[in-house]
């Protein structure tokens, strides 16, 4: 579908802000979300984007070149923190 074609369109036209864009549809969601796609963007500073800055998107740029029957929704990214304890033995 045409929102999986817009990831960089998002980051490199629209949003300058967006240092990175993962869409899937909600057949891949977990649960499982029928007629959904979801969007998680990463901003280049902070952690999340806000609730109007979503909106904006949805608003000015998804809606307008989205299938009708598809409902786009923003989530906040999950952010996963790995820590590693190595030894080395001769």
């Amino acid at each position: 579908p045409v929102l999986y074609n817009m990831t960089g369109f998002i980051k490199k036209f629209q949003y300058p802000n967006i240092s990175q864009v993962n869409i899937w549809g909600g057949e891949d969601h977990d649960p499982v979300s029928y007629g959904k796609v979801f969007i998680s963007l990463k901003p280049k500073e902070g952690f999340v984007i806000t609730n109007r800055e979503k909106t904006r998107i949805i608003d000015e740029l998804i809606r307008t070149k989205n299938i009708i029957s598809i409902i786009p929704e923003i989530i906040d990214p999950i952010y996963l923190y790995l820590m590693f304890k190595t030894s080395f033995v001769n």
